[in-house]
């Protein structure tokens, strides 16, 4: 089972993020910049979970049941409770936090459009 288009995804969010840092680096404070990238990583780490627990638990045969429970410890107790402590920290901006979070869900529409448009059998 190929997990292409989630790996797709966080190279596209990392480019845009690339990308934005050239046109809001001038207009934002070092603490806004600095939210908008934690919100940026946050995202991409979630989508790398995502893809390793989804790896995991979807394979038919030889199963490690060890490591999807670790990886289900990491990720639900661990990842919100990160994510808690980012948005209430009083030194990052929640608005930029949940901003570059979501930038991942443009990549996902960025990348569907692009498979939309240009389909891989047709050129």
């Amino acid at each position: 089972m190929a997990f292409d288009f989630i790996n797709n995804t966080i190279k596209i969010t990392a480019s845009l993020a690339f990308l934005i840092s050239f046109i809001l680096l001038p207009k934002l404070a070092y603490k806004d910049f600095a939210s908008l990238y934690l919100g940026i990583g946050w995202g991409c780490l979630n989508l790398f979970l995502l893809k390793l627990l989804f790896k995991h638990v979807l394979r038919t045969t030889n199963k490690e049941f060890l490591k999807i429970g670790f990886l289900l410890g990491l990720k639900v107790p661990l990842f919100y409770l990160l994510g808690y402590f980012l948005l209430t920290s009083s030194y990052l901006v929640s608005f930029y936090l949940v901003l570059g979070f979501s930038l991942s869900f443009l990549g996902i529409f960025l990348l569907g459009l692009g498979t939309l448009l240009f389909p891989k059998g047709a050129v």
